[in-house]
């Protein structure tokens, strides 16, 4: 799904059932999923938009190169 070029990408030909065919998905039941019946398999633990404990510390601290955010918004983040 990742690969760069488009016509690799898994799903290219059939869309979402290439995914779902995948054998790393042959234990979920599309049907409970389509439903939301599902339970999530990790719930993290969240204190607040701004609680960034669940990411991975090394990501977090990366200066913000390029961003969409805007100059005012970068705060809230850091």
């Amino acid at each position: 799904m990742l690969n760069k070029d488009r016509k690799q990408r898994l799903g290219q030909n059939n869309d979402v059932n290439d995914i779902l065919l995948h054998p790393w998905f042959k234990d979920l039941d599309i049907d409970k999923l389509l439903k939301k019946k599902l339970a999530a398999p990790f719930v993290p633990t969240v204190d607040g938009k701004t609680d960034l404990r669940n990411f991975d510390p090394e990501v977090v601290g990366q200066e913000l190169a390029e961003s969409i955010i805007p100059p005012e918004s970068v705060k809230i983040i850091k």
